[in-house]
């Protein structure tokens, strides 16, 4: 089952995708939060029950939009075995004063999150900008960051993540992560093709950990792994985007130069002569 946010502008958000497939949910063990700055990422715990998780993709992508209008949640089962309903969802959204221009969006879903299998359920609900669709029981997911927002007091070391292999090879490269603030940092990484507001998948790179925290004057060590597999000749690149629960943003380049070459050596013999 996929189940995807669209905003009044079109922006499409992927909540979840095919988590918990082996399990029955109901209305008694679903209602679970959704934020970006959770440390669990939905799926990770089945039936969710009513925890609060980190979304497929960041809700971040919806900031500095419009709230007016008609947001639309799909769902759609592509397996053709079983059937459900969805019960209700909701959407919450507030701006603050122009003196922080920074807008906050929370969204709401709850009931039984299952379709019937002859296509896509799309209930399509119009909100005003701070109103609130709220059944049963609430998910919320906070919407913080803007392309105007600042970093969190995070070094990188190295700032970029630079590879240079050949097809269908996979290489590893250590990341530390430092809070240079005074307060402990909860974090979490996705990933981003062109920007950081534009979340999107980029298949050939990943991290580990995903999201952690990290103490004041404390490091964390992150593993980057690029993958070519399936990826053609030339150069690709992209970003990890590491987000704090206050929806900082800061960037980490990723790239891979994809070459038969790449990473081999051409040894000549040496030959001495009076």
């Amino acid at each position: 089952m996929d189940v995807t946010l669209i905003s009044p502008a079109g922006t499409r958000v992927s909540l979840f995708q095919d988590i918990c497939s082996t399990q029955e949910w109901d209305s008694g063990n679903t209602g679970f939060n959704l934020w970006d700055g959770a440390a669990a990422a939905i799926g990770s715990s089945c039936p969710p029950g009513q925890a609060t998780y980190r979304p497929r993709q960041p809700l971040s992508a919806f900031a500095g939009q419009q709230p007016e209008g008609t947001w639309t949640l799909e769902v759609s089962d592509d397996t053709f075995s079983d059937s459900g309903t969805l019960g209700a969802w909701g959407v919450q959204v507030s701006t603050q004063s122009c003196n922080n221009p920074t807008p906050t969006a929370t969204v709401e879903a709850t009931g039984t999150p299952t379709a019937t299998p002859e296509g896509t359920f799309t209930p399509t609900p119009t909100l005003e900008p701070t109103g609130t669709a709220t059944p049963e029981a609430t998910a919320t997911a906070e919407v913080t960051p803007t392309p105007e927002a600042p970093e969190p007091p995070v070094m990188l070391d190295p700032p970029t993540v630079e590879g240079g292999q050949r097809p269908d090879q996979s290489t590893e490269h250590e990341v530390m992560l430092y809070n240079m603030g005074a307060e402990p940092i909860v974090w979490s990484v996705y990933e981003a093709g062109a920007t950081c507001n534009e979340p999107s998948s980029v298949a050939w790179v990943s991290v580990s950990p995903a999201a952690g925290s990290t103490a004041p004057d404390a490091m964390t060590e992150l593993m980057v792994t690029l993958d070519s597999a399936g990826l053609p000749y030339g150069q690709h690149s992209g970003y990890l985007c590491i987000m704090d629960t206050r929806g900082m943003v800061k960037m980490l380049p990723v790239s891979v130069m994809v070459s038969e070459s790449a990473g081999s050596r051409l040894y000549l013999p040496l030959v001495w002569r009076k």
